[in-house]
Formats: structure tokens, sequence, C-alpha cells
């Protein structure tokens, strides 16, 4: 069952006091509960990468593989050898996985709406106006970008990034 706590970001609300979407990764327990958390409706949460538990941590290390694994089709999974990036893990199910290899991450390829709504943001003429922006983006196309995502920018970064840009975006765009 996926757990549903998220570990990385509150909500996040605008200047104005309204919830803006968040962008988080969740820990999950097996690589194909991460449909379940991708399509769950957690508020104004949108999660972009699951971290599957590894063979090591479902054994309690007390065996040398787990019989098998089954990796999902439709998104990018990663997968590491002794905790080294070993690229992506093809769809399917793996028999005999051993601890040392495990499933780092999986992320969802989707293409992914980010709301982020204002109120009351004045323009050059000192007119109160009330915008509703949606971005529209996806990870990828390919396992390159979604490895540099998750390696050197990750979703902390990136929704920090995104809630900034959207806020100096709109604010720029309203005293023009």
């Amino acid at each position: 069952m996926a757990q549903t706590s998220s570990t990385f970001a509150p909500q996040v609300r605008g200047l104005d006091g309204v919830v803006h979407s968040t962008c988080v990764q969740r820990s999950i327990g097996d690589p194909t509960e991460a449909a379940i958390v991708f399509n769950q409706a957690n508020g104004s949460e949108i999660c972009l990468v699951a971290i599957p538990e590894s063979a090591n941590d479902k054994c309690f290390g007390c065996c040398c593989c787990i019989p098998y694994l089954k990796i999902p089709s439709g998104y990018f999974s990663l997968w590491q050898r002794w905790y080294k990036n070993m690229g992506q893990i093809d769809p399917g199910v793996k028999f005999c996985y051993p601890f040392f290899k495990r499933v780092s991450h999986v992320i969802n390829a989707a293409t992914i709406t980010y709301s982020a709504p204002s109120r009351q943001v004045p323009t050059a003429d000192n007119v109160m106006v009330d915008i509703n922006l949606s971005l529209t983006f996806a990870i990828g196309p390919g396992i390159d970008e979604a490895t540099d995502f998750v390696y050197k920018l990750g979703t902390t970064r990136f929704d920090e990034f995104l809630t900034n840009e959207v806020e100096e975006g709109i604010a720029a765009s309203c005293t023009q």
C-alpha cells in the first residue's frame, strides 16, 4: 500500500494567500504503487517522483534476493547497483532480484498541469484583477532528461523555481 505522507513540501501559499500547486516526491513500497501516488488527488500536491523501497528493505537483510519484482510501464524507471545509477530499467517482471540492485526512482512521464491562482493583483492602472494561471509540462521527453531531473534538479528545487517564476511572471505582466 502506498504511503501518503509527503516528506518534502507543505502547501505553498502565494503572496495573496491562495494555495498553489506543489510538486512533491513520495516514498512507496513497491514500484507498481507509483500509479496510485501519481493519480492520487491529495489537495494541491502533484507527485512527480516515487521512490520505492529497496529489496534489502523488504527482506530485512535476511536473504540475498526477492523472488520477483514488477516494473511498471508508462513511466521512467531508474535503477541502481550498490547505490550507483545504472540508468533505465525495462518494464516487466524481474525474477530473483538481488539486494544490491534497487529501483531508485519512478518518474511520472505524463503531462502535468500546475495551477497557480492569484487574487487581487494590481495592474499598472491600479485595477485589481484575479488571475488563474495554469502551466502544462512534462518531464522528459527521454530518459536522459528524466535522469537529470532527478539527480541534478529534484522536485523540491523544481517546485521552488516554478513557484517563484510564476509569481514574478504574474507580477511583471500585470504592471506593464
